[in-house]
């Protein structure tokens, strides 16, 4: 006996329209109320036990629900065309005013166990079942008797009051009250059809393509244990060629067990606000699995959190950390999952179920690439898909492949996805992944385990590096990464225990060790230290290829047409050891590639090479035509603030690592710099450019020199009106967090430390036009640096005194001493 709200009211409001208007008044306001307090109750159970920030927290996967409603996305989540911090403060933090179909589905897919499931399913179908198809709100008493009954018995087993309901029943009603809930109820109906039948269509589908699997099993599930012989192929894949490192393929005798080698790396996880904090229980990522269960409320979200990016800095351990998880499952020590899939995307050349077995399995085994992907498609909660590097993935592959649709949850989308890639890459990709973590490399005491683990045999010269490595502050930085750790080891065994200065000299003793080894391996002569001119040459070809791959955003170079291009030189270039072979990693159609060892290597070979035409006269225009393509600087009249900005998210290792290679005779770059500074026409033209040459005198090692060739174009303040240029900044460490509630969008620049910074302190020290630079954020936030010098720089602030009461007030007790001397002699200074 369904009821529906008319299309026009009721030319008359009788007596059978009042018992209708009453029912439905009782099941609106009562129904509605009852399980918005079985709702609120089970937020405050929640951690953070807020609505907005949990709404916050599950956006991408309640926004991605099939039977999430456009009117009910609307209301979690209000359009806003703020960004940054702000983007989320129109989020709802309380329920009030949110229907019961909501409530039922935010009960649903975020409280797993929320009470009264049984009872609110009853509600939800009385009101489809009496307010659904009856063209009339007309009620005949004794209908209206049952009715009543029935739903009063439903409302008290949710917790409703039977006095308050009775009292409800001699009550009147409101007509223009009774015709919104008439309308309410028959807009959820509506509602609830609408996703039924796009369900059932879903679900007819569903049913015809297992109709056709179904068909097809006998011939295509081949013997029982196909499945098993695929896990074990991975298995034994994983324990044999992923259990062994070796991180410079020049050094044929340094082949590390991964268990012996490895060491935890530090993993930050991203909290609501879009920063990066420690955690005390995810050391590696197999604990992000191993930790899931029981943790708390949000886990109670069966799918919520499948798709989760890994991101850190080149060479801090993505790659080997996924291939101590892969290796970890073989072992039987991730056993959450019944398989587990590993793809490096720097191979990946078409859809991921034909690269599963290219990269992954081999030619006889017991399953087809249509029978494995049977099988993924109804197993996906049991299996994980580990995608590394996914800003390697070349330009030809990405217009093929459907790992990005993957990720984003187009196909398979309750699978569980670990994807990593640099900071900064693949924004737009990666951005409706449910959880963030960060690699931030090894603490001090990680990185003298990995040492002392390196040098076992030989523990007096571990203990050795160690010593000198803790004297050395800037070496000390470098070993964070576990890259350069192993290089560290490296050069410090092969050159009578020397360390370089800087991480541009660590990769130039590493060239030219590989480059001697060369030498000696072909019996080629050297005059004293100086290689031999085709060996040089031979460099500059390596460098050359390196550039011209990264403009290309290309990984992988095929042997023929390196032959081809280079000529005579390129027998020297891929026998030398810098590149190695690289077989397109399919175990079936083996292609013949080339490759650097880590893109880092490439990166530095670029540096390498553009620094090279730029100090040799003889090439320098073609060395400056290099540089203005990597700063995104043209002959335009005017600034490309845009192509700045791409270039440095594309190039800001090759950026740095040739500054610091090129040091006293980077002047032309600058010089470059000042001239493209002086054809902004507006402050918003020059911002991006002024902001990044602040970053770039602090990395280059003359930057007291090169400051007076820019200073008289930069900006007088440093501003943080750059929006997301700026936020994405964030993990650059003399710029950590710009924090635009507290600093005026155009007047000062806020800057956090997260840890001693030379470069920031080189760069306030050379600067000579900087007015006014915010440092009170730093003052407050940093606990490891013990003093602090500013030097004239405040001269024409006009706040002197407040800033210096502002700088001292705010000092923690951890710093020994704070002197700040400005221009006219006037001078602070607190000693702890």
């Amino acid at each position: 006996m369904a009821q529906s709200k008319p299309s026009s009211p009721d030319p008359v409001y009788t007596p059978g329209t009042a018992r209708g208007a009453k029912l439905a008044a009782l099941l609106v306001d009562e129904g509605t109320s009852l399980v918005r307090k079985i709702f609120e109750d089970e937020v405050r159970n929640m951690n953070p036990p807020s609505l907005r920030e949990q709404l916050k927290k599950h956006k991408g996967y309640l926004c991605g629900l099939r039977h999430l409603n456009p009117g009910q996305r609307k209301t979690l989540y209000p359009p806003s065309g703020k960004i940054s911090s702000v983007l989320y403060s129109n989020v709802p933090d309380t329920a009030q005013g949110f229907d019961i179909s909501l409530l039922e589905l935010l009960l649903k897919e975020l409280c797993a166990n929320a009470p009264c499931a049984g009872d609110r399913d009853q509600l939800r179908r009385f009101r489809n079942a009496n307010y659904g198809h009856r063209p009339s709100t007309d009620l005949s008493e004794q209908d209206f008797n049952r009715l009543w009954k029935e739903l009063a018995g439903i409302l008290v087993a949710l917790g409703g009051d039977r006095d308050k309901i009775s009292r409800m029943l001699n009550s009147s009603i409101d007509r223009q009250l009774a015709a919104e809930h008439f309308a309410l109820l028959d807009r959820l109906y509506k509602e609830d059809m609408e996703v039924k039948q796009a369900l059932g269509s879903l679900k007819k589908g569903q049913v015809g393509l297992k109709e056709g699997q179904d068909s097809l099993k006998e011939g295509q599930d081949g013997p029982p244990d196909a499945v098993d012989d695929v896990i074990g192929c991975l298995k034994d894949l994983y324990a044999t060629e992923y259990a062994h490192v070796r991180p410079l393929p020049w050094c044929e005798d340094l082949n590390l067990h991964l268990g012996e080698v490895y060491t935890n790396l530090q993993i930050q996880q991203r909290n609501d606000r879009g920063r990066f904090q420690d955690t005390d229980t995810i050391v590696s990522l197999a604990d992000i699995y191993k930790t899931r269960k029981g943790e708390d409320s949000q886990l109670n979200v069966s799918s919520a959190v499948r798709k989760i990016r890994v991101e850190g800095d080149p060479g801090i351990g993505k790659s080997c950390s996924c291939q101590k998880l892969a290796f970890d499952w073989s072992c039987g020590k991730l056993d959450r999952f019944k398989v587990v899939f590993f793809l490096e995307m720097r191979h990946l050349a078409g859809k991921v179920k034909s690269e599963i077995f290219e990269q992954l399995l081999p030619k006889d085994a017991k399953m087809t690439p249509d029978q494995l992907w049977s099988y993924i498609q109804e197993n996906q909660d049991d299996v994980l898909l580990i995608l590394d590097g996914l800003d390697e993935l070349s330009r030809p592959a990405r217009e093929v492949t459907d790992v990005v649709d993957l990720i984003q949850g187009k196909i398979l989308r309750n699978c569980h996805v670990l994807v990593t890639s640099r900071p900064y890459h693949c924004v737009k990709d990666l951005e409706k992944c449910h959880q963030y973590y960060k690699i931030v490399g090894y603490t001090e005491e990680n990185s003298e385990e990995f040492i002392h683990k390196y040098f076992c045999e030989s523990p007096e010269s571990a203990s050795k590096l160690v010593e000198q490595l803790q004297r050395n502050s800037s070496l000390s930085e470098i070993v964070v990464n576990p890259l350069n750790n192993v290089l560290i080891c490296v050069v410090w065994e092969e050159n009578s225990e020397k360390l370089p200065s800087s991480k541009a000299e660590l990769y130039e003793m590493i060239v030219y060790s590989v480059a001697n080894r060369f030498c000696t391996r072909m019996e080629l002569p050297m005059e004293g230290d100086k290689l031999p001119p085709d060996v040089e040459e031979a460099l500059r070809g390596l460098g050359k290829l390196s550039w011209e791959g990264l403009e290309q955003e290309q990984l992988q170079f095929n042997i023929d047409e390196i032959k081809k291009k280079y000529g005579t030189t390129a027998d020297n270039m891929l026998t030398m050891g810098l590149l190695t072979r690289d077989y397109s990693f399919s175990r079936i159609k083996r292609t013949c590639y080339c490759a650097f060892l880590h893109k880092t290597f490439q990166e530095y070979m670029a540096a390498r090479y553009i620094s090279g035409l730029v100090m040799d006269g003889s090439s320098r225009e073609e060395g400056m035509k290099c540089v203005c393509r990597l700063f995104g600087m043209s002959n335009a009249t005017v600034v490309n603030r845009e192509q700045v900005i791409s270039c440095h998210r594309k190039y800001r290792e090759v950026q740095r690592l040739l500054l610091l290679i090129l040091g006293e005779n980077s002047r032309p770059v600058f010089e470059r710099f000042a001239e493209e500074l002086s054809k902004a026409q507006t402050d918003g033209d020059r911002e991006p450019l002024s902001f990044l040459c602040f970053m770039w005198l602090g990395t280059s090692c003359a930057g007291g020199k090169m400051a007076e060739i820019v200073a008289p174009c930069l900006s007088q303040h440093a501003t943080n009106n750059l929006e997301d240029f700026i936020v994405n900044l964030d993990n650059e460490r003399n710029c950590c967090y710009i924090d635009k509630e507290q600093c005026p969008l155009d007047k000062e620049l806020g800057v956090e430390f997260s840890e001693i910074d030379r470069r920031l302190a080189h760069l306030i020290e050379c600067n000579i036009r900087l007015r006014s630079i915010k440092l009170e954020i730093a003052i407050r936030e940093n606990r490891t640096l013990e003093t602090l010098v500013v030097e004239g720089m405040l001269s024409h602030s006009e706040c002197r005194a407040e800033m210096i009461s502002e700088l001292l007030r705010n000092k923690p007790s951890n710093y020994k001493e704070l002197s700040i001397t400005l221009s006219d002699s006037t001078s602070v200074h607190d000693q702890a």
